[in-house]
């Protein structure tokens, strides 16, 4: 993941991520979702963060290395974007955020990130 001013590209490192020809990704939105895994629904044990991209209109992810997630969240928001930290327990697929819980975020990050549902 490079961190730019205003600009996020994630590239696959990977060769089994280059062979399946997982797109490089960048990222333009002002905000930025930081989520953080947790991996007990018992204990509040720190995971690993992951960002929240748009690829093709699918909502995915990019995660750091556990440790990082100040780090990562620091550089982001030194880059100039608004960063939004949210939990996430267990280890399921990136799961979009309910759009009535952060009405701040509409039109700053991609459609697929925002859900109307309230079933998240």
């Amino acid at each position: 993941m490079l961190i730019f001013p205003s600009l996020i590209v994630v590239q696959p490192r990977k060769v089994g991520a280059r062979l399946a020809k997982v797109p490089t990704v960048e990222y333009r939105w002002t905000s930025v979702i930081v989520r953080r895994i947790v991996w007990s629904h018992r204990l509040n044990f720190p995971g690993y963060a992951a960002v929240l991209l748009d690829v093709g209109g699918e909502l995915c992810s990019a995660s750091v290395p556990f440790g990082y997630r100040n780090k990562l969240a620091g550089m982001l928001r030194g880059a100039g974007f608004d960063v939004t930290e949210v939990v996430q327990r267990g280890w399921e697929q990136p799961k979009p955020l309910r759009a009535s819980d952060y009405p701040h975020l509409r039109g700053t990050v991609p459609p697929c990130v925002l859900t109307s549902s309230r079933w998240v």
